[in-house]
């Protein structure tokens, strides 16, 4: 029992420290994950300071056996409120980015998301439940060198299952194996664009045609006010933007909350334009952001989908191997034609 009480401490407060760090490496997006969350404005900018500090609080807590069960019943607190905000969002219709481990791992909330925190919780009830254990030192030096190494074996392979399961799970959503029925396939080279309509935010409608300016050669760049990678990948973009005057249009076309685009557009000098519900993005098979595609001078899909901010970059690079004879960098929010 000693042995499964350690292993169950240690486990919680590893999730948790990566977890904490993770989001203080990403303070963009962590605002932004707080505000698809519709936490209230004026408390987005202590929230995001304020979690991971209490994470990093439940973690150093668990790892001590007299404040082991503090520890515990900070970490039920916190992932009943992922869970509840979590449910609340999947009850508005949202699905916002997660943001758990910063740029590390983001993806939309779901069920799997639930299902984690419920099973992370579970173990913090055992934890307060059935007592803190041994301090870790009384624990090794008491405990034999086989206990000691099955036991982090245990733990190793546990956290390297659920690697697997991550990595396996995107590669099928990525490749379309993994993606619903009633989900449209991803956009394949050669296909011609879907049709779509642009709202800036004066209401002036921009067809797909001007915004692929009829005849150049574009890259089309999907990305989330809630995803953090796609908020870390926006400088970058507002960077090549400077760089490739004149060679190359690039577009970004942004989903989520009004706001948070809105202080993003103003942020980057860049025009927005809204697709609340994701559904250009859908038109185009495109399941995760940063996601993007090379569009040629005919309209038509000229790359595979580069998921990922280093594969977009790739793309682009490769896209560069034709000159064109302009560059246009904007952030649109759009809504699919009619």
């Amino acid at each position: 029992m000693d042995s499964v009480l350690i292993a169950a401490r240690l486990g919680l407060a590893a999730v948790f420290f990566v977890a904490a760090f993770a989001k203080l490496a990403d303070m963009p997006g962590s605002r932004a994950a707080l505000e698809g969350f519709k936490v209230p404005a004026r408390l987005v900018g202590a929230g995001s300071l304020a979690l991971p500090a209490a994470e990093i609080t439940s973690a150093t807590l668990l790892v001590i056996a007299p404040t082991a069960q503090f520890g515990a019943a900070l970490a039920v607190l916190l992932l009943l409120a992922f869970v509840g905000a979590i449910a609340a969002a999947l009850r508005r219709g949202a699905a916002p980015d997660c943001h758990c481990f910063g740029q590390l791992h983001s993806r939309p909330a779901g069920a799997e998301t639930l299902a984690r925190n419920g099973v992370l919780a579970a173990v913090a009830v055992f934890v307060l439940a059935a007592g803190p254990g041994p301090g870790v030192d009384s624990w090794l030096t008491a405990s034999s060198g086989a206990v000691v190494a099955l036991a982090a074996t245990a733990l190793l392979a546990i956290l390297l299952a659920y690697a697997c399961f991550t990595l396996w799970r995107d590669n099928r959503r990525l490749t379309g194996r993994g993606v619903p029925s009633h989900q449209l396939p991803t956009l394949e080279a050669g296909q011609l664009v879907p049709e779509f309509d642009a709202i800036d935010v004066s209401g002036v409608s921009v067809t797909s045609g001007a915004l692929l300016d009829g005849g150049r050669r574009s890259v089309l760049v999907f990305t989330s006010a809630t995803c953090g990678p796609c908020v870390g990948l926006l400088p970058e973009l507002a960077r090549w933007r400077q760089m490739l005057t004149g060679r190359l249009a690039i577009h970004v076309l942004a989903a989520g909350d009004e706001a948070a685009n809105r202080r993003l557009s103003e942020a980057h000098g860049m025009p927005v334009l809204l697709d609340q519900d994701g559904r250009v993005a859908r038109a185009f098979g495109v399941h995760a952001t940063p996601s993007a595609f090379v569009i040629d001078e005919t309209g038509r899909v000229a790359s595979p989908v580069a998921a990922g901010a280093p594969s977009i970059e790739g793309l682009i690079r490769v896209a560069l191997k034709r000159r064109t004879d302009s560059n246009v960098l904007d952030i649109r929010h759009v809504g699919a034609a009619s």
